[in-house]
Order: structure tokens, then C-alpha cells, then sequence
């Protein structure tokens, strides 16, 4: 191939990369947060509106003890092929797919927990330098309650590093409505 011919080539290459990673790397606003959390209003009411819920989702048993290891986008995607409605109220939120669905869910999910996670880290470093100073444990008791605490910080596993700031800041600003909208279940 010449290299008048490899250029074009190139172009719609690049070009298709930036495209890909534009649509990938959108921030994090409120408007996407309300239009999600607008989403999980509805559905928690038609949710509660369904007397056979339980029999029409399939049971999953999600380990919430390693939050960081969740693949929330996953959990979600597969929620939204549970029941046709489900879609339904998706697509009346304005998102044109469950994957565009999921994707948000998951950003603004991981954000929540990096952003709690953020706010528990300091709490546990200093539990951990409260612990060394308790005269009445033994090296061993402290050994066990330090394990137990670790345990507990690394749940979170780089969970913060691996989320945008933008997203952090987002979900910081409206963590209020976030929480109480995922505690209504």
C-alpha cells in the first residue's frame, strides 16, 4: 500500500478512536445522575407494585463484603433482561439502550462506594493507631483486630484509584439524593 493510500486509512482510524473514547469518557453531571436515579425511583415503584417479584428476578447472591470486585454495569445489564417493563421504564428515562443504562449505573455506583470508602479511611488509620495504644490487649488480640480491620480497608480495593475524579465530584455533590434513593429499597 502506498502512502497516499494509507492515509485516509489512518484518518478514519484516529478518527474512529477519538469518536469511541468521546462516547466513553463523558462526565459524570447531575443531569446523568438524575436521569439514573429517576430511573431507580420508577423502578423501585413498579417493584412495589409487583406481587410476584420475587419468582419473576432471578435470585443473585452478590458478595457486597469486596465491594471494589463488583462489576455493578454487569449486575445491572442483567437486571434490565429480567422483565420487559423494566426496559420499558429505561427507555422512558431517556436512555436509548440498557447497556447506556447500566454503564451510568455502574460509574455513579462505584463513585458512591469510592466516595464512602474515602470518608472510612481515615476513620479505620486511626483506629489502627488507637489500637496500638490500648494497654489492656495483648500483642496477639491487637495482632487479630488489626487483621480484621485490614481486612475490612482492603475491601475497597483501590476502588478510589480506579474512578475518575470527575465522577467523585459529581457523586459528591449529590450523594444526598443518591443514598436516599438506593436506601428506598
Amino acid at each position: 500500500m502506498s502512502n497516499r493510500a494509507a492515509i485516509p486509512t489512518l484518518f478514519f482510524s484516529a478518527l474512529l478512536a477519538v469518536t469511541v473514547a468521546a462516547g466513553e469518557a463523558h462526565a459524570l453531571d447531575d443531569r446523568t445522575i438524575d436521569r439514573w436515579l429517576g430511573s431507580m425511583q420508577a423502578l423501585q415503584e413498579w417493584g412495589d407494585e409487583q406481587e410476584d417479584l420475587d419468582e419473576m428476578l432471578e435470585e443473585d447472591d452478590v458478595d457486597f463484603s469486596h465491594p471494589g470486585e463488583i462489576d455493578f454495569e454487569a449486575m445491572f445489564r442483567e437486571l434490565a433482561g429480567e422483565h420487559p417493563e423494566i426496559g420499558n421504564i429505561i427507555r422512558d428515562h431517556g436512555y436509548s439502550n440498557s447497556d447506556e443504562w447500566a454503564r451510568d449505573g455502574g460509574r455513579i455506583m462505584r463513585a458512591t462506594i469510592a466516595v464512602q470508602a474515602g470518608g472510612v479511611q481515615p476513620e479505620m488509620e486511626r483506629a489502627l493507631r488507637e489500637l496500638e495504644e490500648q494497654p489492656h490487649l495483648s500483642e496477639q488480640q491487637r495482632a487479630q483486630i488489626r487483621s480484621q480491620m485490614e481486612q475490612q480497608m482492603g475491601a475497597f480495593g483501590g476502588l478510589v484509584d480506579d474512578v475518575p475524579e470527575s465522577d467523585l465530584e459529581a457523586v459528591k455533590r449529590r450523594q444526598d439524593d443518591i443514598l436516599r434513593v438506593l436506601d428506598e429499597d
